[in-house]
């Protein structure tokens, strides 16, 4: 087992929080505590300013490293002292993480919003909506602008520049309140 999936296990095991390290994707660091664990994908909960919010979905292949040190020790220390780590099982743990076909079909029935990073190395795009379809390699993903308008129509995004997933955090159920409904496609 790598030194990635093997790091990733051991804080699942423990529910204890890391840092992960993106660099080739120039990507910010995602502190977390690992949920699932497949062969090609990582499902966190992802903490921000030392609370839990939400959770994010990264490929293995994307992490340079998997930071456990004394920062990520204090926010262990918050977060239980919060009581917060022992609610770690919500219903968002049912996504499957065995790939992105599988991650996606699971969240294209659920009610909220996600963020989809994609992109390359040189340019990544962050984008908010709803997954509409899946196949073996393409995403069709109908995004919500950031004048709360929804696209007029959905895009195709190839899962090779899907990076990371985000789910179930505050922002995206505060942009679901007032985006209104997705348009019939």
């Amino acid at each position: 087992m790598p030194i990635t999936r093997t790091s990733l296990a051991s804080a699942r095991g423990a529910r204890r929080c890391v840092t992960i390290v993106r660099q080739r994707l120039k990507a910010h660091d995602v502190l977390g505590v690992p949920v699932t664990l497949s062969r090609k994908l990582v499902l966190l909960r992802q903490t921000t300013g030392l609370t839990f919010d939400g959770f994010t979905i990264l490929r293995l292949v994307d992490i340079t490293a998997v930071l456990s040190d004394e920062e990520e020790r204090f926010a262990d220390r918050v977060l239980r002292g919060q009581g917060a780590v022992a609610h770690l099982r919500q219903s968002w743990l049912e996504v499957p993480v065995d790939g992105w076909e599988s991650v996606f079909e699971a969240l294209r029935t659920r009610p909220g919003l996600v963020t989809i990073e994609a992109g390359t190395s040189r340019k990544s795009e962050h984008l908010i909506g709803r997954v509409v379809a899946g196949s073996s390699d393409i995403l069709r993903f109908h995004s919500v602008g950031s004048a709360g308008k929804w696209d007029p129509l959905p895009r195709s995004i190839p899962y090779l520049q899907i990076s990371r997933v985000t789910l179930g955090t505050r922002y995206a159920r505060l942009l679901r309140k007032y985006v209104g409904r997705q348009p019939a496609i």
